[in-house]
């Protein structure tokens, strides 16, 4: 309480000098900042950290693709159905993409 006073105290006492404003003091206007070595870094480990996210985003999405399109051939043995047919209707279901879906 006593600091508290002794600021209001001194605030005060500015204000009658003409050394204290209510209103906020106008912006500086700052020259710019040249960029930095340090600058490029962040912005090239921010693209990397995007790139190896997205890249790691497609892998798991291609995989998932061969999996499930590894899995039908697989039951197709497992079961002893005809290849030939099954495989023709597989790749009508998944439109013979399975080469355009990894690269």
């Amino acid at each position: 309480m006593k600091a508290e006073a002794s600021i209001v105290q001194r605030i005060s006492e500015l204000q009658k000098e003409g050394m204290w404003y209510d209103k906020r003091l106008p912006k500086v206007c700052e020259a710019p900042k040249a960029r930095t070595h340090w600058d490029y870094l962040l912005e090239e480990m921010s693209w990397l950290a995007t790139d190896f996210a997205t890249e790691r985003k497609w892998k798991r999405t291609t995989a998932r693709r061969v999996r499930l399109y590894t899995n039908n051939i697989n039951l197709c043995y497992i079961y002893g159905l005809d290849l030939s047919n099954t495989t023709n209707w597989i790749f009508r279901r998944n439109g013979g993409k399975l080469p355009k879906m990894i690269y």
